[in-house]
Parts: structure tokens; C-alpha cells; sequence
């Protein structure tokens, strides 16, 4: 079984119609992060179709996205997985950047697209600590049957857009799980439960 992800810390909502419900500030954006070896694919991707989905959810969120090993910072998306998700309607704005200690801290999810860049992840949060929560991203989807979303660099364009595809269901898990966060303040938000079959155990840095 999935461990239950710890919620993120963000007050509960006043009840509606009393003066702390008028005067208080709305509840705070879950912050997430998704994370690829080189970000110049499935993690730009990532970003654009968790930040269109929470838009599309009324689910309050800050996305960005970054790399484990990033050579050029500063480079756009890959151009096949720019031309896949403007399939989808989506633009693929960022800019290449290279994971930090920092990011640990500054948000509240880290996706990550697969095991070996979980590893990275986790071998910098072990030296680094910091509150963030980091996942795989199809630890989010409940009818997954592996672990990883596959590079698609120097592949086919169509192959970006079944990528894309495998995407789509964990970013759906991860806004619900952004939206349950948001609003629960006392107990953990558990992870949706899987309907397929898993390649092995579901991974968890805590």
C-alpha cells in the first residue's frame, strides 16, 4: 500500500458569513514542482498541463518546473514536445533550469518523472533535508501500470504525444491532491488508490 502524503500546512477556511470569512486572505497556492532529467520535455510538460488543469479545477496552485542534470539553463522545451502539447492547447513557456537545494523549501510537491531522477532528488533532499513532498508523478494515477513517464527526447513526435497522454491522468491526481491539501489541515492527504498493477513498490522520499 501507498504511504499517505503528509498535507501541506495552509489554514482552514473560516466558516462562510462571519466577519473572519469576509476579512481573511484566501488560503495560500500549493506550490509544485516538476522535475526531469535535462527539462526540456516531460517536465516543462508537466508544468503546463498541472498549471491548465488547476485553472481549469479553480484549484489555486504556483507551478514551475526544473532538471536534474541541466547543461544549458536558459534553453526552451524540446521543439517535438513544444508541437505535441500545442495539440493539447498548451504552451510550453519555460525556460531550462537546473533543481536546487532551495526548491526543497520554496515548495510543498515535487513530481518527479522517474527513478532515476527520484533518486537524484532524494540524494539532494538527504543532504539538504527541506519540507517538500516528493513523489513519482504516476503515483498520482490510480490505474497506472508502472512507476515512470518515459523520456521522450530525440523521439518521434508521436511518441511525445503518447507521453503526454501517460501524463495526463497523474496530473489530474495531482491537482485533486493540491485541492484536498489546500483544505485540510488536520490529517493526511492519502494518495488516489491504484486500480493497475505496479511494476514494483511506489516510491517515497519523506
Amino acid at each position: 500500500m501507498l504511504d499517505a502524503v503528509p498535507d501541506v500546512p495552509v489554514p482552514g477556511p473560516a466558516p462562510q458569513g462571519t466577519p473572519e470569512a469576509d476579512d481573511a486572505p484566501p488560503s495560500a497556492p500549493v506550490r509544485i514542482l516538476a522535475v526531469c532529467l535535462g527539462n526540456v520535455c516531460r517536465s516543462p510538460a508537466a508544468e503546463a498541463m498541472i498549471r491548465a488543469e488547476a485553472a481549469t479545477a479553480g484549484v489555486p496552485v504556483e507551478v514551475d518546473s526544473a532538471g536534474t542534470t541541466v547543461p544549458r539553463p536558459g534553453r526552451r522545451a524540446n521543439r517535438r514536445m513544444r508541437r505535441a502539447a500545442a495539440g493539447r492547447g498548451l504552451e510550453l513557456t519555460s525556460r531550462t533550469r537546473e533543481l536546487v537545494a532551495d526548491d526543497l523549501d520554496a515548495f510543498d510537491l515535487v513530481v518527479v518523472m522517474d527513478t532515476h531522477n527520484l533518486a537524484a532528488v532524494a540524494a539532494l533532499k538527504a543532504t539538504h533535508r527541506g519540507r517538500a513532498t516528493v513523489r513519482l508523478l504516476r503515483d498520482f494515477d490510480p490505474g497506472a501500470t508502472g512507476r515512470e513517464i518515459p523520456d521522450p527526447f530525440r523521439a518521434p513526435l508521436a511518441f511525445h504525444e503518447s507521453v503526454l497522454g501517460a501524463m495526463a491522468p497523474a496530473v489530474r491526481g495531482v491537482v485533486a491532491w493540491a485541492d484536498d491539501a489546500r483544505s485540510s489541515s488536520t490529517a493526511a492527504v492519502p494518495l488516489p488508490a491504484r486500480t493497475g498493477r505496479l511494476d514494483t513498490a511506489a516510491a517515497r522520499v519523506a
